[in-house]
């Protein structure tokens, strides 16, 4: 009977590919949820946004008048929206006359305009609601992100139509590639001397024209209903929140952004990185390449550890929500809040981290680390507290340390 090699390695080569395929389920597994995260941009938020035109006759001097503003779409995830979002000041002339009429328009240069059905108006919060007379395929709903999900100092953008007013008798082109995207960040939120509601105080340029239009965040998500200009650098949006009430009383479709899916992603690829590196090293303790044996010395010993020993670049977490683990350098790792573009991903709960904060990339050749800002708002840095200016890699060696925008977020490089 024999007793040699292959009889010894037989459970090692078993474990290595059960762990194979777990790490494939694993990456597979969070690779579709970062297909299907519902997380996209303000560029990719403006397929929700319209034109409004109106136009009616004041009944007590029998004056024709016109105005315009922009409107955007909720509703079910995934389906064809229905109702859309303006402000009440945007349809107040057709609205409070009896006279007239409002005008959603898809493009003006296609002449592709709808008569919308005034749904619901609040003039004391300045919101209406909108409904075709059925779902469009032509623009998407925006999902909301709830005001207790909102930072103070966060990025946002203002989508919509501004100068429109000016001359509001023609509504032509008006199509999605001549919308206005501006961006600044949310002072703070407070109460309204205009209207009846919790609005966000902006430094979002918006002018006559916005009104009506969605406020988005970093992933897309509607936080806020661009309403008012008191200043240049003065701005309000109503909250999103106000809105709820009445969409819940009569039963209107919406939806929430939610950062869980994220989560997942994130446990799935961590799960499938670690199962295909012990697969990795279980293959390569049972069968050596020839020539050598493990941890033998000789010519260029302690050199390119992860060449020799098999071990691999990684990212570990010290503080905060990734404080213990341990993420796999494979390639660039983009490290930020935006589940489609990240790899390691924050909650939005965590105050200070861009879309996308940094990355960090393994280079064999020079066996260091490069870590990158992205142009984040508040700042990545070295553990010794230096900044790094945007855009410029910075070479780090094992054992170096970098945090994003608070000590609270920090992490070392390593090989493992």
């Amino acid at each position: 009977m024999s007793t040699g090699k292959p009889r010894t390695r037989t459970p090692v080569l078993i474990a290595s590919i059960a762990l194979f395929a777990m790490g494939a389920a694993g990456l597979a597994l969070g690779t579709v949820l970062a297909v299907t995260h519902e997380a996209t941009s303000p560029t990719a938020a403006r397929q929700s946004v319209v034109y409004i035109w109106t136009d009616w006759i004041d009944p007590t001097t029998g004056e024709e008048w016109a105005g315009s503003g922009s409107g955007f779409f909720i509703g079910d995830k995934g389906k064809d929206p229905e109702y859309l979002i303006t402000n009440a000041h945007v349809i107040e002339g057709p609205h409070s006359s009896g006279t007239g009429e409002i005008l959603v328009v898809f493009s003006g240069a296609q002449n592709d305009v709808v008569y919308p059905e005034i749904k619901h108006v609040d003039y004391a919060k300045d919101f209406a609601i909108l409904k075709l007379s059925e779902p469009t395929s032509k623009r998407r709903a925006l999902p909301f992100t709830l005001s207790k999900d909102v930072e103070v100092g966060q990025s946002a953008y203002a989508l919509g139509y501004p100068g429109a007013a000016e001359d509001a008798s023609s509504y032509s082109p008006k199509d999605v590639g001549d919308m206005s995207t501006t961006q600044g960040i949310i002072s703070r939120k407070t109460s309204a001397a205009f209207a009846d509601a919790q609005v966000w105080e902006m430094d979002v340029a918006i002018h006559p024209g916005n009104s009506g239009g969605p406020l988005v965040t970093e992933d897309g998500a509607v936080i806020g209903i661009n309403t008012w200009k008191q200043e240049e650098t003065m701005n309000f949006a109503v909250v999103i929140d106000e809105l709820l009430p009445v969409l819940r009383t009569n039963d209107l479709p919406y939806s929430v952004y939610s950062s869980a899916p994220a989560t997942w992603m994130i446990i799935a690829f961590i799960f499938g990185g670690l199962a295909l590196a012990g697969a990795i090293t279980l293959t390569l303790v049972a069968f050596p390449a020839k020539g050598g044996k493990r941890g033998s010395g000789g010519a260029g010993a302690g050199r390119g550890v992860a060449q020799v020993d098999g071990k691999a670049p990684v990212l570990r977490g010290t503080t905060g929500q990734y404080a213990g683990a341990e993420i796999k350098v494979d390639g660039r790792v983009n490290i930020g809040r935006d589940a489609a573009r990240c790899h390691v991903v924050y909650d939005r709960s965590v105050p200070g981290i861009s879309a996308v904060h940094c990355s960090v990339t393994w280079d064999p050749t020079a066996r260091t680390f490069l870590v990158e800002d992205h142009g984040s708002t508040y700042g990545t840095f070295l553990a010794s507290g230096q900044k790094l200016a945007s855009g410029v890699p910075a070479r780090l060696g094992v054992g170096d340390g970098f945090y994003l925008a608070e000590r609270t977020n920090a992490f070392v490089l390593g090989l493992v």
